[in-house]
């Protein structure tokens, strides 16, 4: 879900405010901190990067 949310923000470049993702997953009823929490699982198993602070990008 939450790499769904970024790649519909981010478009082809898979690139994401953080908070953009969390208010998209917040409007489908996902709890904010239940989305930060899965930010920061993608971003430690390598899923994601951060190459800006602020900013998601799939890898």
């Amino acid at each position: 879900m939450i790499k769904d949310a970024i790649r519909d923000i981010g478009g082809e470049g898979r690139r994401a405010s953080i908070e953009q993702v969390v208010e998209s997953a917040a409007a489908r009823g996902y709890a904010p901190d239940k989305v930060r929490e899965g930010i920061d699982m993608l971003l430690r198993h390598g899923e994601a990067m951060e190459p800006k602070q602020g900013i998601i990008q799939l890898i």
